[in-house]
């Protein structure tokens, strides 16, 4: 499927553009895109809040400290122009690696059928050298495995902010599905798995969200079908997963 931005987070790039303008720029840089994220939640009149900046909140990230930050950064990186630039801003190639790189966070870190400004944020901690990260870690508190643990989504229909779900909530919610795969798992023992069987006409994919569940539940459920449908003259089983990739290259020589 293919992701599209929520639109929270297309509120964050054209909200960058307008802090670029007004930082006196005429490009817009990586951290211009986080700074845009958390400045268009601190509008007075309208905020927008977004799932970025909520999870921020819950990792006790101090905002305008972070803010600070990014102005310093934006300082040394980027440099001023005297006449505001007219018409479209362009991105800087940080930037729009970025930008591309969140569809990847989207895919490793689960996703509600949009890129969300939480997969923006992860990708700009990702891309940043080892001395960046270390600058982020002990000036801010911020790095990736904190912002694993404290994954917010955007809202889905771009209004409803208190309806933003955490990861949490849905790992919760997925108990269901995990008790479906164990019913699953006792039928296929009951089954004869030597008899004769039709051949499958198909190969089997089987798509798990391993961000939902267990390696060993994963591995139990995939060797028992594998065994069924290889019994059934099947091709060849293909695993797919949508987020950590390690765990799929381990599992596909089932």
């Amino acid at each position: 499927m293919e992701l599209k931005f929520s639109q929270r987070l297309k509120d964050v790039v054209t909200n960058s553009r307008l802090e670029c303008i007004r930082l006196g720029y005429d490009e817009i840089s990586a951290e211009m895109l986080v700074l845009g994220m958390i400045r268009n939640a601190k509008k007075p009149t309208t905020p927008i809040i977004n799932g970025a900046v909520l999870s921020l909140s819950d990792m006790h990230i101090d905002e305008s400290k972070l803010e600070k930050f990014l102005l310093d950064k934006i300082e040394k990186i980027s440099k001023k122009v005297d006449v505001a630039p007219i018409g479209n801003i362009t991105l800087s190639k940080p930037a729009e690696l970025i930008l591309k790189k969140s569809h990847q966070m989207a895919i490793r870190f689960g996703e509600r059928g949009s890129i969300d400004t939480i997969h923006l944020l992860a990708a700009f901690l990702e891309a940043l050298d080892l001395t960046e990260k270390n600058d982020y870690e002990q000036s801010i508190g911020l790095n990736m495995a904190l912002l694993k643990a404290n994954i917010i989504f955007d809202d889905l229909n771009g209004t409803d902010t208190d309806s933003v779900e955490k990861v949490d909530d849905q790992l919760v919610r997925s108990r269901e599905n995990i008790e479906r795969l164990k019913d699953l798992s006792k039928k296929l023992r009951e089954l004869n798995l030597d008899s004769e069987k039709e051949p499958a006409t198909k190969p089997l994919s089987m798509v798990f969200d391993m961000e939902e569940y267990s390696v060993e539940e994963i591995k139990e459920i995939i060797g028992l079908v594998a065994r069924l449908y290889h019994t059934q003259s099947g091709d060849h089983l293909v695993i797919k997963g949508m987020s950590q990739f390690e765990t799929v290259q381990y599992l596909e020589c089932v």
